[in-house]
C-alpha cells in the first residue's frame, strides 16, 4: 500500500508540475509573444530517451508503453528545455487519449531538409477538420468534453508556441497504423558540425516540394 501510494503521489506530482509549467509558459507567451528561445545543437535521440525515461516510471502500466526509435545522428537546432516540454506534452496527450495498453512510438527522421520528431499513438486520431482546432488554447474536441479524461486545454497550445519560439513547426496528421501522429519539424544541424549556430531568426530550410508541411495546406 505504501508503494502504491508513493506511485500515485509521484504521478500526480509530475502531472501538476507539468500543468503549472504549461500555464506559466502560456501566460508568458501571451504577455510577450515575440520572445524567442535561445537555440543550440540538440541530439534528438539522447533528448528523446531522457524525456521518455523520466516519464516511464510515472505511467500507469495498464495505460500503455512508450518506444523510442530516433536515429543517433539526428541533430536539431533547438532549445533543450523547450524540446523537453514539447515531448512531455505530446507523450501526456498520447497516453491520455489513447486506449489502454497502447504503444506510443517516438521516432525521428530527416525529411526535405529538416528533421522531424514524431509521436504516434493508437487512439481515435484527430479528424482532418479539427487538425488546427486542437492547437488552440483551452479548446477540447466535442468528443472529449464529456469524457472523464482530465485536461486543461493548454498542452498542445504550449507545444505549438514553444515550437514557434525555436523556429520549428508543429502539426498533426494520421498515424500509419491508425491513431494520431504529432509532428515537430526542426532545423537540421550537420552532426559533423554540431557547434553551428545559425541566426536565431533563420527559418527552417525546406522547400514546398519536399517539406511535409506543403502536403498539409492547413499548416
Amino acid at each position: 500500500e505504501r508503494e502504491r501510494a508513493n506511485r500515485i503521489m509521484a504521478k500526480e506530482s509530475r502531472r501538476l508540475t507539468q500543468l503549472v509549467e504549461n500555464i506559466l509558459h502560456f501566460s508568458r507567451s501571451r504577455a510577450a509573444p515575440s520572445v524567442s528561445a535561445s537555440r543550440q545543437s540538440v541530439p534528438l535521440a539522447e533528448g528523446a530517451r531522457d524525456v521518455v525515461e523520466a516519464f516511464r516510471p510515472l505511467m500507469d502500466p495498464h495505460r500503455g508503453t512508450v518506444e523510442v526509435d530516433v536515429p543517433e545522428d539526428l541533430v536539431a537546432l533547438a532549445n533543450r528545455d523547450a524540446l523537453r516540454q514539447i515531448l512531455s506534452n505530446l507523450l501526456d496527450n498520447a497516453l491520455k487519449y489513447g486506449p489502454p495498453g497502447q504503444t506510443v512510438r517516438v521516432s525521428g527522421e530527416r525529411y526535405g531538409g529538416v528533421v522531424r520528431l514524431l509521436v504516434d499513438d493508437e487512439g481515435p486520431g484527430v479528424p482532418e477538420a479539427d487538425r488546427e482546432t486542437v492547437w488552440e488554447p483551452y479548446v477540447r474536441l466535442p468528443r472529449d468534453v464529456d469524457s472523464h479524461r482530465p485536461g486543461s486545454g493548454v498542452g498542445l497550445a504550449v507545444v505549438r508556441t514553444l515550437a514557434e519560439e525555436v523556429g520549428a513547426r508543429a502539426h498533426v496528421e494520421g498515424a500509419p497504423g491508425g491513431g494520431a501522429r504529432f509532428v515537430v519539424e526542426l532545423a537540421s544541424v550537420d552532426p559533423a558540425n554540431t557547434d553551428a549556430r545559425p541566426p536565431r531568426d533563420q527559418p527552417i530550410d525546406a522547400s514546398e516540394e519536399t517539406s511535409p508541411v506543403g502536403a498539409h495546406p492547413a499548416h
